[in-house]
């Protein structure tokens, strides 16, 4: 997107064949300021490159590894302005610490958290974007609907 438009050359379809169906991305910066992009599945994980559109090499994992806490089959997760990431399954979501490698104690949590409800009202929106579902090969952002705490699928988003 450039200026709110998009670019003339997108949408793109990208066909890759990927270790899981992706149920989740994380896009966020490292404590470098790289940006960085991981997708999970049911189980695993992996980092892409959108500039070479391949998984980066040797960045394949299992989740339980190095995302404890986080249950198979997450749903959406967003990586927030205190620095935490959120992930989100079901009508339940967990807070992960990243500097212990796991969820924080007292989680997984019914609804959304308190901030996302608090930013989408007094923004007057209904949805906040938490994440991004590519399902059976056809790219569909996944919002999280803060009435009825569910996905809501089949809205296009691209990878640039």
């Amino acid at each position: 997107y450039t200026d709110f438009e998009l670019d003339p050359t997108f949408p793109k379809n990208h066909t890759t064949n990927f270790p899981e169906s992706i149920h989740a991305i994380l896009n966020m910066k490292d404590s470098f300021g790289k940006s960085r992009i991981f997708m999970f599945g049911r189980t695993k994980f992996w980092e892409w490159n959108p500039h070479t559109l391949q998984i980066v090499p040797g960045w394949l994992y299992n989740i339980r590894d190095h995302w404890r806490g986080i249950p198979r089959g997450v749903e959406a997760a967003v990586k927030w302005y205190d620095g935490h990431m959120y992930f989100f399954k079901g009508t339940n979501f967990r807070k992960f610490n990243n500097y212990y490698r796991t969820v924080e104690l007292g989680y997984p949590q019914p609804w959304a958290p308190v901030w996302m409800r608090n930013v989408c009202s007094s923004a007057g929106l209904r949805q906040q974007e938490a994440g991004v579902e590519l399902d059976k090969g056809n790219n569909t952002e996944f919002d999280w609907d803060m009435e009825r705490h569910r996905d809501v699928p089949n809205i296009p988003i691209f990878l640039k």
